[in-house]
């Protein structure tokens, strides 16, 4: 449920990054580059850090944490002043979305019996490969009946929402992932 709902709703933002720097802080390519390379900053820091967070802390609290940043890092990249505060909040979302793609990727490789892993990946790549798609085009429709801005922090807002009634509905929900801890 954590992979589908953050990528339907969590990295949805991650795809409208020529628009907000074109459109939201009137940045030309240079600008719209800028937010790329940051982007690609956040995942690289990401993924060198994720082994040595999940051997610290377990993949639960990884998986858990990188959902509950994505929602402050969306609403600061969306209700950012300028390009260079958003650019903080872009990276820390998108060192999020790699922490926690992984880690649901990790999850289900573990979790699932040896002969239904390859299986059990397609469903995940499915659900990631349909979800961020789905969510950008819905964030995109948003923004063209709103704006840039509303779009962006209204999904950190909706994100957060989800997160809380998830945990509400499904208090036991992540007992799987405390046995592979």
């Amino acid at each position: 449920p954590v992979m589908l709902v953050m990528s339907l709703i969590g990295s949805a933002f991650l795809g409208l990054v020529a628009q907000v720097a074109t459109n939201v802080f009137g940045a030309d390519e240079a600008g719209t580059s800028f937010l790329v390379t940051v982007m690609g900053v956040g995942a690289v820091i990401a993924g060198s850090t994720l082994g040595l967070l999940t051997s610290r802390h377990g993949t639960r609290w990884v998986l858990l944490m990188s959902a509950v940043v994505t929602v402050p890092s969306t609403v600061l990249y969306g209700a950012a002043p300028n390009i260079v505060v958003a650019a903080v909040g872009l990276m820390v979302g998108s060192g999020c979305y790699i922490w926690c793609m992984t880690t649901c990727a990790s999850i289900t490789q573990r979790s699932a019996p040896a002969e239904m892993r390859g299986r059990a990946m397609i469903v995940n790549n499915m659900v990631l490969g349909a979800g961020y798609p789905i969510g950008v085009l819905v964030q995109g429709e948003v923004a063209d009946a709103t704006s840039l801005r509303v779009a962006t922090v209204g999904s950190g807002v909706l994100l957060a929402l989800v997160l809380v009634a998830g945990r509400a509905l499904m208090p036991g929900s992540t007992a799987p992932i405390d046995e592979l801890d």
